[in-house]
């Protein structure tokens, strides 16, 4: 692929209107004037290769700009290659959402360990619920096994092969760095056996694992805690607010952080005085909005949010999307230590401000059923870790402690 130094005359080059509605909508969505003229500058150039090669609609593909985008850089600065390929890579996407281009999608072909891995993360997201944020580990953990295993192609296509002093030197081995890959791997092998790969569960021939948490007790912060951090990041910048309402929604409300991440404006009644929750295992709930908690999200929709999408929480800066995971309250709570000065915990995670309000109701006299339809818990069993820390009502239901010579 060829770039012309000088850009050809545009005439009706048909790519030219594409470009042209691509930099209105980065306009529509926020962007800056001087972000708006590079984009402007470096697809211009991705146009003009496009034209000197006579690519027409039929023959421009994701491998076709991807080599258009290595002509376009000029220099042999690294920066300016990631410009380029950040600049043609929006642009694709946008051909691609237009219909001007056809998403290749690239499936393995069965029998190799990459169309394996993709049966896994089917199978994990069907049958087991999880979401793409636990997702990353386990294609790692399949390859480092069936590698261990010797498994080349021919072994992937009969996965019955595997031994069980196979699967046991693999833990032997990988338990020497980390035992969390012992659980990755359980799963691994139940879903080697429901799909038929294996002849038997080899599942059960892993042993359990020490628990890195023996106290059992939930991780909480003080009272005293929470105010600082809340305190500390209730601000008058966009960011602020925005994290103050993710955060205050937590501690108020009790709700996760994608719970958190996953409401949109039309969840709210605002005569009712009530927000419906996107809840654990597409689980619906209704739950009464206090008056700070409106008035923080009143704040951040008035003086901070921005976009036309409907999801409450969005980014700060454009593309005004929403937010993609829960990163973006884990990075709230982390700034939120910061700006009270207060060094930040290792155990310390968002779920532990849902603990904080259980603790919180706890030493208030609510009793564990209260809490649990405060949590929205499904279970009463996960209720029931926090009368552990209930010491004075527990001591009414403790046995005396037995004594030489005392009442049997």
């Amino acid at each position: 692929m060829t770039i012309p130094d000088r850009a050809p005359a545009e005439g009706q080059f048909w790519l030219l209107a594409y470009l042209t509605a691509f930099l209105q909508s980065m306009s529509a969505q926020g962007y800056s004037k001087n972000t708006i003229k590079l984009y402007r500058r470096i697809s211009h150039r991705f146009c003009d290769g496009v034209q000197m090669n006579n690519i027409g609609p039929s023959e421009l593909d994701v491998d076709t700009m991807d080599k258009l985008a290595d002509a376009c850089a000029t220099t042999d600065s690294l920066c300016m290659k990631k410009k380029v390929a950040m600049v043609v890579h929006r642009f694709t996407e946008y051909l691609i959402d237009t219909g001007v281009m056809v998403r290749q999608s690239l499936v393995p072909p069965p029998g190799t360990v990459e169309h394996l891995c993709m049966e896994l993360d089917y199978w994990l997201k069907t049958q087991r619920g999880m979401s793409s944020d636990h997702l990353r580990i386990y294609p790692k953990i399949l390859t480092q096994f069936l590698q261990h295993c010797n498994a080349d192609t021919e072994i992937v296509q009969n996965l019955a092969l595997v031994t069980p002093e196979d699967v046991i030197s693999f833990v032997d081995k990988v338990t020497v760095s980390s035992t969390w890959s012992i659980h990755y791997l359980r799963l691994i092998l139940r879903f080697l056996f429901w799909s038929n790969y294996f002849p038997r569960d080899l599942s059960a021939i892993i042993p359990p694992t020490a628990a890195t948490r023996n106290d059992g007790f939930p991780r909480h912060l003080e009272p005293t805690t929470v105010n600082k951090l809340l305190n500390a990041i209730h601000n008058d910048t966009p960011r602020d607010r925005r994290d103050y309402a993710m955060l205050l929604l937590m501690v108020r409300l009790g709700l996760r952080a994608k719970e958190v991440v996953a409401i949109q404006l039309d969840d709210f009644d605002w005569h009712a005085g009530q927000i419906m929750i996107r809840g654990k295992g597409h689980q619906f709930d209704y739950m009464p909005v206090p008056v700070d908690v409106g008035q923080a999200i009143i704040a951040w929709i008035c003086d901070g949010r921005q976009g036309q999408t409907r999801h409450l929480f969005v980014r700060v800066l454009p593309p005004f999307e929403p937010l993609q995971n829960s990163r973006t309250v884990c990075s709230a709570l982390k700034r939120a230590y910061q700006l009270a000065g207060i060094p930040f915990p290792s155990q310390v995670r968002t779920h532990s401000l849902r603990h904080s309000l259980a603790m919180k109701l706890l030493h208030q006299g609510s009793s564990l059923e209260e809490i649990g339809d405060v949590l929205r818990h499904r279970s009463y069993d996960s209720t029931t870790t926090y009368a552990r820390h209930n010491v004075e009502d527990l001591r009414s239901i403790a046995r005396p402690w037995p004594v030489k010579g005392g009442n049997q």
